[in-house]
């Protein structure tokens, strides 16, 4: 789940940063780092979001 994160963070942040320095004429370095943090936060929690819990597990 989180090597997933990962890549999916690092693919964003290049993506974003390669899509800066050809359309605009400066790169935020901070704001990228940023927003691809919080891509990578953002799916970690849906990842953890869709896995189902089993709530009677232990009631056998």
């Amino acid at each position: 789940m989180v090597k997933k994160s990962v890549k999916f963070g690092l693919i964003f942040f290049v993506l974003l940063i390669i899509w800066r320095w050809l359309f605009s004429s400066e790169i935020n370095w901070l704001d990228s780092i940023a927003t691809s943090f919080a891509v990578f936060i953002v799916y970690i929690f849906i990842e953890w979001a869709n896995k189902p819990y089993e709530w009677n597990k232990d009631k056998k």
